[in-house]
């Protein structure tokens, strides 16, 4: 085989490759149907669960004190999906005691679950526990915006050098 087939050999892998690929991996999320915490289809996106952690990740936390938080973000899902809702918690000996989720009515709806372990909260977010509410199986994080540590202050910038050479 000659220099000039190999090149145009290679060339054409390439191009082949370039342009199946993509469609190859339309064809995938086509085929796959996701669904929400509570089962019923939807489109694939990053959960807000997520994107807390992400948060976290980056910025840590603040250690969150024993008692009553109802600032906080309970977050259920189930698989790779999930919601978030507004919620609030019981906190003692540093372990989470009780969950509960607020309805649109204001209310609060009790998160039931065992508590044989201790469910220790570690920058900001909850060890997840898994419940049954509502007849559906969840994995239940309970996560406090309020322990998130700010944005660190950004460098300033300098100007670049305005010199005549």
């Amino acid at each position: 085989m000659t220099c000039k087939s190999m090149k145009s050999l290679l060339f054409s892998s390439i191009l082949a490759f370039s342009v199946l690929l993509p469609l190859n991996s339309l064809h995938a999320q086509e085929d796959s149907v996701k669904t929400n915490a509570y089962g019923e289809p939807s489109t694939y996106r990053e959960s807000c669960y997520r994107k807390w952690y992400k948060a976290f990740q980056i910025r840590g936390a603040k250690e969150v004190e024993n008692g009553t938080h109802e600032d906080v973000i309970v977050s259920l899902s189930r698989g790779m999906d999930g919601d978030c809702f507004y919620g609030k918690v019981e906190i003692r000996g540093g372990s989470v005691r009780q969950i509960f989720i607020k309805t649109t009515e204001g209310d609060y709806e009790q998160v039931p679950f065992e508590e044989e372990d201790d469910i220790l909260i570690e920058n900001g977010i909850s060890d997840p526990v898994v419940s049954n509410l509502r007849t559906q199986r969840q994995v239940v994080h309970v996560i406090f915006p309020s322990a998130l540590r700010p944005k660190a202050a950004a460098y300033e910038q300098a100007p670049e050098p305005d010199i005549d050479f």
